[in-house]
């Protein structure tokens, strides 16, 4: 958060003694973000505390494990305008986001399961055999982006880029992996029971610092990392507690320049 404030206040700076030197120029990108997220098991979900057990040592891992995953990709197009000719830019569009979380038995594959709770009263405790359980949601959303280029070597440019994101939930599926089918019939009482419907939009605040490979004013192929980034949303999985993410992203800019020369 205190490198999004210092951010912030250069960019200001930067914006106030330069905009004079403003060109105009758009130009067309086209992203993909492959991103890693940190997060945790939500405490709603009852597995059966032996199974959720888990330990590592030098020689293996316990098949006795629960495993928790989350795959967070993100494919966007956005029109940028150079507020600062090849110095500072601003740029917004459309992004599609696509969130599949997973709980799943470390050897599912090969036939484990765990246990959840799915009847209880006070005599006893029922409980189905689960390979995994998977989420997948998807949105589409609008990020706002800065970008500040301190200096240009060449061919090769460094940048820090800074944004923000708001998405609208457009669909949502989930769907558990019973180790009898017959179980099946459950699956819905179990993710009302313990699950929630992911909430219809999403936030995101993020930062990168990456590098442009090619000359100003013409087609560049940009390579950057994601920093530490945050969800400023919480409940965009039933399974797992999202607490931030990192990632890399890899981008096509176009100017527009280029594009009216190529017809």
């Amino acid at each position: 958060m205190r490198f999004h404030k210092h951010f912030l206040l250069l960019l200001m700076f930067t914006t106030t003694n330069s905009f004079a030197q403003n060109a105009g120029e758009w130009s067309f990108n086209i992203d993909l973000n492959s991103n890693q997220t940190n997060g945790s098991l939500r405490e709603n979900w009852p597995i059966r505390q032996d199974v959720g057990a888990s330990y590592f040592d030098s020689y293996y891992y316990s098949s006795n494990r629960v495993s928790t995953d989350l795959i967070f990709s993100q494919i966007s197009i956005r029109p940028e305008y150079q507020l600062i000719q090849d110095k500072l830019s601003v740029s917004s569009g459309i992004r599609f986001t696509h969130l599949q979380s997973e709980i799943s038995k470390y050897d599912s594959e090969s036939g484990g399961y765990f246990f959840i709770r799915y009847k209880s009263d006070l005599m006893s405790s029922e409980y189905a055999r689960i390979h995994s359980i998977s989420e997948e949601t998807a949105y589409l959303g609008i990020p706002l982006e800065f970008q500040l280029t301190p200096f240009r070597f060449r061919k090769l440019a460094p940048y820090v880029r800074i944004g923000s994101e708001l998405g609208f939930k457009i669909s949502s599926f989930n769907e558990i992996k019973f180790f009898s089918e017959s179980m099946k019939v459950y699956s819905d009482a179990i993710m009302q029971q313990y699950g929630f419907e992911p909430q219809g939009f999403f936030a995101t605040l993020n930062s990168s610092v990456g590098f442009s490979l090619g000359a100003a004013g013409k087609i560049n192929y940009n390579f950057e990392f994601l920093l530490p980034s945050l969800f400023l949303t919480n409940r965009n999985s039933s399974l797992l507690d999202l607490d931030g993410f990192s990632g890399f992203r890899f981008s096509l800019r176009i100017p527009l320049s280029q594009l009216r020369a190529s017809k």
